[in-house]
This record gives structure tokens, sequence and C-alpha cells, in this order.
């Protein structure tokens, strides 16, 4: 159950969340999506500019029927260490996202998961016409993250996809390095935001560098749209 209240370009929204930002992005890879619990402000007063502020207290999995206190993604290769037991009731996220053409976004987020880790996310993302249905994007995404209470988070994330797009067709390639004492650190269950982050796995252990080519084809340019 959710509640919404909405005053001029500025929606809150308090009680069951499905947060998709930087910060933290829950995971819909199951039937039923993994939820949060909490409030989420998201305001759009000034033309290009997106203010998002919020808190979560617990997390229900995709697996799971009951909401639980939240913990980290960890395991051996991750290097990431935190007193047995420890779980947190609080995740604090705040950024800005601005539009500076049809052709530039940047934004910063941040994200504080109580007794677990801080992080200060930087993005890029910008698209160069080349042509008739032609195009190249390019994504840039940084991360800090450090410990925060109980854990040893120390943790420096870089990744950049590159993706040239002909009509229906996309050509990528991304390079992902992580650098620091432990790996990337983001809330157990959630997608983490890393441009080689794929189903099977985040590239994102403790001095892990990865490259990712990739193909796509959007099927609605020729009018099969799904």
């Amino acid at each position: 159950v959710t509640a919404k209240l909405r005053a001029s370009k500025s929606v809150l929204k308090v009680g069951t969340l499905m947060p998709k930002l930087p910060s933290v992005q829950y995971n819909d890879s199951r039937l039923l999506p993994q939820t949060f619990k909490g409030g989420h402000l998201n305001a759009l007063e000034i033309d290009g500019l997106s203010l998002d502020a919020g808190r979560l207290t617990q997390v229900n999995q995709r697996d799971s029927s009951d909401y639980e206190d939240m913990t980290i993604t960890s395991g051996g290769a991750r290097g990431i260490t935190f007193r047995s037991g420890t779980t947190s009731d609080a995740f604090t996220f705040g950024g800005a996202t601005y539009k500076w053409n049809d052709n530039l976004t940047t934004g910063y987020n941040y994200g504080n998961l109580d007794d677990f880790y801080k992080q200060h996310i930087f993005t890029l993302v910008h698209m160069l016409p080349l042509g008739d249905k032609q195009s190249l994007k390019s994504d840039i995404r940084y991360a800090r993250s450090t410990d925060e209470g109980t854990s040893n988070v120390d943790n420096k994330a870089f990744g950049a996809m590159f993706t040239y797009a002909l009509g229906g067709h996309a050509f990528g390639l991304g390079y992902q390095s992580m650098s620091g004492d432990t790996g990337y650190a983001y809330i157990n269950g959630t997608d983490p935001y890393l441009v080689n982050y794929v189903q099977i796995g985040d590239f994102a252990n403790k001095d892990e560098k990865s490259w990712q080519a990739r193909y796509d084809f959007n099927f609605a340019s020729v009018g099969i749209p799904g």
C-alpha cells in the first residue's frame, strides 16, 4: 500500500516503494518484485532538474512474504566484512539529475546504509547524433563507497559504456573497473548501478576488471513493439 501526495511538480510517496535510482534499484527478475517500506520525494520544479530524497526502513525480498531489515551484498571475492548479525533499518538517499539539453544529462546521487556504507555516485550520459537513424551514446559512471559503522567497505567503481545505434541495431562496448580494499557495495537483493551488471553477475568483486561487448535489436523498428 502506497500513499501519494502531489503538489505542483513534486510527488511524495510513503509506504510500499520500488525505487529505481543509481543509489538503490529494486530487483524485478522474478514474478514478485522486491519492494521496500519508506518514503520518497521527487521534485521537478525547475526545468531539466530532477531532485530525489528519501529513506527506506525495510525490504521484502523476491523470495519472501515478510519485510525485514536490510543488509549488504557480500561474499569471499567481494572482500566485504561486517559484524556478524548486523542489519540496518535505515537507508537514506538523495540525488540530483540535470538535463542540460536533449543530448547531455549529468547526475549525482548519495546513499547511506546505516552501519554498512556511504556512497557517492556521479553519472554522465551523452547522445551524439551521427546522421539518419544513427547515434553514439556514452554512459559514464563513477562511485565512491566507504565504511559506515561495522563494515570495512572501501571501493572506487568506474564504468563506461559506448553504444552505436543504426536503425534498430545497437552495438555496445563497455569497461568496468573496481579498486580499493573491497568490491562494490549495495543493498542485498537489489540491482547494482553498474554498466557491466547482467543477470548472471555484477563483475564487482575486489580489484575486478571486466569488458563487455553486446548487440541489441529493437523490434519496434520493424513494427513489432514489445
